[in-house]
């Protein structure tokens, strides 16, 4: 490049660029959470039952199948975030709880180590709920429904 030109980028270089870059900056908009369920899962949830699934107070489906919420690992981004939106607290503020809960023989949701575990899970077991980022979501899963980042503290 000739100097006096300024710094002109080839085009091509730049729709190059932007491709690679594609996967990444969608991941990055698309960091929000959803609920997912079995494909034929066709039954909604309110908001509020959210809660009581996970809290294992709502347990059963509308047709009668028992519910199995599943949980990532504590610690992870997914569950502080599901946490801090469905609790409204990270996921250490429901210890107490289920201390309490498991004396009475009630154990926590399943935990799973990644969002595919999650999604592999739920693609195989009809009554299970989960959630995982909605960028990995495919066809495998139904989405319930999106549960947006909480406010930043």
């Amino acid at each position: 490049m000739a100097r006096g030109q300024g710094s002109r980028v080839p085009l091509a270089l730049l729709v190059a660029v932007a491709i690679a870059a594609g996967p990444a900056l969608a991941a990055a908009s698309d960091d929000e959470l959803v609920l997912v369920v079995h494909p034929d899962r066709v039954e909604r949830l309110a908001r509020t039952d959210i809660a009581r699934i996970y809290l294992k107070r709502r347990r059963f489906w509308a047709d009668g199948s028992q519910i199995v919420p599943i949980n990532r690992d504590a610690g992870s981004e997914a569950r502080e975030m599901f946490s801090k939106h469905v609790f409204g607290a990270g996921s250490h503020s429901q210890a107490n709880f289920w201390n309490q809960q498991y004396f009475r023989g009630v154990l926590p949701p399943l935990t799973l180590a990644s969002d595919e575990a999650v999604l592999r899970y739920v693609a195989r077991e009809p009554r299970a709920v989960g959630y995982v980022r909605s960028s990995l979501v495919d066809e495998r899963v139904r989405v319930l429904m999106a549960l947006p980042a909480p406010p930043a503290d």
